[in-house]
């Protein structure tokens, strides 16, 4: 009984594989969109299966055959006719079925959908453009000037005179079919190659060409795209172009640096994308310093070091914002070196030094707070980061205060800093303390100034 149960078994097994060698896996294409009146080849193939077992091939939609350009069924028996013109009917959808019968009378089916739009209806938007240059040249984004949000962010490149550059641009797969022709034009006339050819082609198979900048300074490339009602859409490239031959006023490394005065601002510029201007000060003695930095509408930052090139954080990013301000460093006597190599373009350079306050003008607590009076002005320095100086004020009347704070250090009343336009309300004879301790993310020693006013 066991024997029987296991030929039952493998019979089964048997016919199972059998039935599943029949099977028969399709391919009718990928999806596509054409334009109304467009010709398309409905191509099917079997990619795997018995092909001995197959009665015929056909095309249908919506349970009809579908016919070829000549008004033929588009029926066939072998894969050497698979290859036929069709012409969609009308625009929009076209959910297409490639049928495969086998002897036995069973269907396959592989579905194929076809979008048909209307020319009258076209359109190719800039998002559809999108440039595809090689990877030694990568396409940048520009930044928008520090809290303009109006200028959009354009796409550059950093070139040099005499690179030669693939100009290629492409269009979004799904509007292909639109596209009449492409070319890149600067000041309103198409670019030539090398060759002295213009940049003008009908397929994206050649739409690499070689475009060799001349000049230093900046080129607007367009890249434009016509469709087939004629109508243009455009995407700008800017070349920011780099003459390498070019006047540099300041050294690339520590040993050509340029040496500087501390507290004297410097011009300067960085010339090309891998351009570094090196900086020296000397300091005679310890001080604090500030390295103050002034790009032209970009982020304020460069980079330290010691004399022996190690690296000093010397700018701390401002939350919420693209911008950075200078560390108040204490330094030790010594020389030191500035990179500033941030952005290509124009800036100033200043290292501002500070003295060391080494005597506290002013007591650190209530009890040993520092008496002020009506119009009194407080010049003094915080002397190191947890330094605090404490002051109080005793009206003669009820009346208000006011506080009229310079300098890094903030002025508190209790525990909120108080500003130029805030009114204090007082009583008479109850103290006032006010006390001026560094905010956080504020580091060494700052100078600061308040004066205070009374008013009954």
């Amino acid at each position: 009984m066991k024997i029987i149960n296991g030929l039952i078994l493998m019979l089964g097994l048997t016919q199972l594989i059998l039935a599943t060698s029949n099977e028969f896996k399709l391919d009718a294409g990928v999806e596509q969109s054409v334009l109304s009146g467009d010709i398309i080849d409905l191509n099917g193939k079997v990619l795997s299966g018995d092909r001995s077992k197959i009665e015929h091939y056909q095309w249908e939609e919506n349970g009809k055959v579908l016919k070829n350009t000549a008004g033929d069924e588009i029926i066939y028996w072998d894969d050497a006719n698979a290859e036929n013109g069709y012409l969609p009917q009308g625009d929009g959808l076209h959910v297409l079925k490639f049928v495969v019968l086998d002897t036995s009378g069973k269907k396959y089916i592989k579905r194929l959908i076809v979008n048909v739009e209307s020319t009258a209806n076209i359109k190719i938007n800039e998002n559809d453009l999108t440039f595809d240059i090689r990877p030694e040249f990568p396409v940048k984004r520009e930044q928008r000037p520090e809290g303009n949000y109006r200028l959009s962010r354009g796409h550059y490149l950093d070139v040099y005179v005499g690179d030669v550059i693939p100009l290629s641009g492409i269009v979004d797969a799904s509007k292909k079919h639109l596209v009449d022709s492409y070319r890149w034009e600067l000041n309103g006339k198409v670019i030539k190659n090398q060759l002295g050819d213009e940049i003008l082609y009908w397929d994206e198979e050649n739409r690499e060409n070689d475009y060799v900048p001349t000049v230093a300074g900046r080129e607007f490339l367009q890249f434009i795209v016509t469709d087939i009602n004629g109508k243009e859409t455009s995407k700008t490239l800017l070349l920011k172009i780099t003459d390498k031959n070019s006047k540099d006023k300041h050294g690339n490394d520590k040993d050509s640096a340029t040496k500087i005065a501390v507290n004297t601002v410097v011009k300067g510029e960085k010339n090309y994308t891998d351009d570094h201007d090196f900086f020296s000060f000397t300091l005679d003695k310890k001080q604090y310093v500030e390295i103050h930095i002034n790009y032209f509408n970009k982020s304020k930052r460069a980079t330290l070091y010691t004399s022996d090139l190690k690296k000093i954080p010397s700018h701390r990013s401002i939350p919420g914002s693209a911008l950075y301000r200078p560390i108040n460093l204490l330094l030790d006597a010594g020389t030191y070196y500035v990179d500033a190599s941030l952005y290509n373009g124009l800036y100033t350079l200043e290292v501002k030094t500070t003295e060391i306050a080494t005597v506290d003008e002013y007591g650190d607590t209530k009890e040993t707070a520092t008496e002020i009076f009506d119009g009194s002005t407080i010049n003094s320095y915080i002397n190191k980061t947890d330094d605090i100086d404490y002051f109080y004020f005793i009206p003669k009347a009820n009346g208000t205060v006011t506080i009229k704070p310079t300098g890094v250090p903030k002025v508190q009343v209790g525990n909120e800093y108080k500003y130029e336009d805030d009114i204090i309300s007082v009583k008479k004879g109850k103290k006032l303390y006010l006390k001026v301790k560094l905010p956080s993310r504020n580091y060494g020693q700052h100078a600061y100034s308040f004066s205070l006013s009374f008013h009954q």
